[in-house]
């Protein structure tokens, strides 16, 4: 597996023009977008593709609730993989509808995403707060 693109922390970076430029070097197949909760307030977003015999990966990091260019008009399978991002973690894509994808309208929102990671001292609060409830 190949990651071209590394990790970035940009959050204006222009995945859209990106994937065009990679899609030069020879047609790709999208074959999954998924987040990855890293539970501090911010997502990887994950962009796998397969071109010839190799599987290129993406990875973007990105904050929760951030706005992201669509790329469903580049590749056709987009459009569900976005629109479940969007049920399961709250990412929105611009010109991309979310709800009742995946989950009912009364559901959980965004069901995937991880309790936050506690700041550094928090975790003794915590387990005071559990002994007085007891």
């Amino acid at each position: 597996m190949t990651d071209e693109a590394g990790v970035s922390t940009d959050p204006n970076v222009d995945l859209r023009a990106k994937l065009m430029k990679a899609d030069r070097s020879g047609p790709s197949r999208l074959i999954c977008i998924f987040p990855l909760d890293n539970a501090d307030g911010t997502l990887d977003m994950i962009y796998m593709f397969q071109r010839k015999d190799e599987v290129i990966q993406y990875r973007y990091k990105v904050k929760e609730g951030a706005e992201l260019d669509s790329i469903s008009d580049l590749y056709k399978g987009a459009w569900n993989m976005e629109r479940e991002a969007i049920d399961m973690f709250g990412i929105r894509f611009k010109g991309v509808p979310g709800g009742l994808f995946l989950m009912p309208e009364t559901g959980i929102k965004a069901p995937l995403l991880k309790p936050k990671v506690p700041t550094v001292g928090s975790a003794q609060d915590v387990a005071t707060e559990v002994k007085k409830d007891v």
